[in-house]
């Protein structure tokens, strides 16, 4: 009895062991962006629609350590700060970079042109087919 009590035991202890670390590694974590990924990234992205009267992009995104900071354009024809986005992750990909960002947000350099993040709203590769954004893709010029 003693036997199979310490067998049930550590079957049990093992199913919690799994189960906590399945948790802990689906959990969002913070991660700053790598320095290469900083450089790569800097300077205003703008969005690829456009706004028809004033002939400017709808909004451009700056890209920090942490933060995707998104400016709106005014009907003034000025940008202004509207909200930022945590950076989940910035990985080398390829011939450029993956950003994750909060939301499941996901914007990938294009293949043929590093001068392009193209928009995702999903973090799985798989499913980046159905979840593409021409107009929410960024340039930067």
């Amino acid at each position: 009895m003693k036997k199979s009590m310490r067998t049930f035991l550590a079957i049990v202890c093992c199913l919690m062991l799994s189960v906590a670390a399945v948790g802990a590694t689906s959990r969002l974590v913070h991660a700053d962006t790598g320095k290469a990924a900083v450089k790569f990234l800097k300077g205003k992205w703008y969005c690829a629609s456009i706004h028809g009267e004033l002939g400017k992009s709808n909004y451009y995104v700056k890209f920090t350590k942490k933060y995707a900071k998104y400016y709106d354009l005014n009907p003034n024809g000025k940008y202004k700060y509207s909200h930022k986005s945590k950076i989940i992750s910035a990985k080398k990909s390829g011939n450029g970079y993956l950003i994750k960002l909060a939301g499941k947000i996901c914007y990938k350099t294009a293949k043929d042109d590093k001068n392009i993040l193209e928009y995702y709203e999903t973090w799985k590769p798989s499913e980046f087919a159905t979840h593409y954004s021409g107009s929410s893709s960024l340039s930067r010029w």
